[in-house]
């Protein structure tokens, strides 16, 4: 909308220009909020490379563990490790599902859970792998 004075001067109305500049103003932080959320996204998935290949050499460590009892180290249930100067925490457990005994047969079903969690930014991120062992015994 232009507005006519009695020359032939066209200019803007300031409520125009005020209007333009808050549709400018929002689009600018719209911009800027999706360039946050990609890099936090980008952030989280480099952590998440950095420890799943560690979480599954300890998924199968525990997994070692639980299988050959007399020949395996005892196993840890949690810790802390930095990689690139970054802190995770960690923590395993395991549990007996269920236990057959028959006549010269001993099986135990175990569940082993591994968890990694670390500080990104104001919240906690974290992973969580799962695995199962059967636990065989012929007598």
């Amino acid at each position: 909308m232009m507005l006519k004075t009695g020359t032939s001067t066209r200019a803007f109305t300031l409520i125009e220009v005020m209007v333009a500049a808050s549709v400018l103003a929002l689009g600018a932080v719209l911009i800027y909020e999706a360039f946050f959320i990609s890099l936090d996204s980008f952030e989280y998935c480099a952590n998440f490379l950095q420890v799943s290949v560690w979480t599954d050499a300890l998924l199968w460590e525990a997994q070692d563990a639980v299988l050959h009892p007399s020949s395996a180290k005892p196993i840890l249930t949690g810790g802390q490790i930095t990689r690139r100067n970054k802190k995770f925490q960690w923590d395993l457990s395991y549990d007996v599902l269920d236990e057959i005994k028959e006549a010269g047969r001993f099986c135990q079903m175990y569940r082993i859970d591994v968890r990694v969690f670390w500080q990104q930014g104001y919240r906690t991120a974290g992973v969580s792998r799962s695995t199962y062992a059967l636990y065989e015994k012929k007598e």
